[in-house]
């Protein structure tokens, strides 16, 4: 029996919408184990910094999709095989302030007499 239901194909000029707002020194996070083209990639979990971010089409199917290139390589990777990391700017900022405590010191008086 043939399915009579069928995917609809994108349009070719018209790019997806990016999984996440990357933006050049963003962290990645890897979220594909292997299967990269050449053999050579980021394996699962291992974080690595983008630094360029462009549009282009798959070779096979000739769709529209975002890519990224990692700082050790200088290919690019599809942007859905990578999850943004979010740095905590709570914690970094009470750790600043209190390290800023201690390195800067407050300008002594002038005019007062001991």
């Amino acid at each position: 029996m043939i399915w009579p239901f069928r995917r609809r194909k994108r349009p070719t000029g018209q790019l997806p919408p990016i999984n996440e707002d990357w933006r050049v020194g963003d962290l990645a996070a890897c979220i594909m184990d292997g299967g990269w083209t050449g053999g050579i990639g980021p394996t699962y979990g291992s974080i690595h910094r983008v630094t360029a971010v462009v549009e282009g089409h798959l070779k096979k199917t000739n769709e529209p999709v975002w890519g990224l290139q990692l700082q050790p390589w200088l290919s690019y990777f599809h942007a859905e095989a990578f999850r943004k990391v979010q740095p905590d700017a709570e914690e970094c900022s009470t750790e600043f302030k209190a390290l800023m405590g201690l390195i800067v010191r407050k300008p002594a008086k002038t005019g007062v007499d001991a």
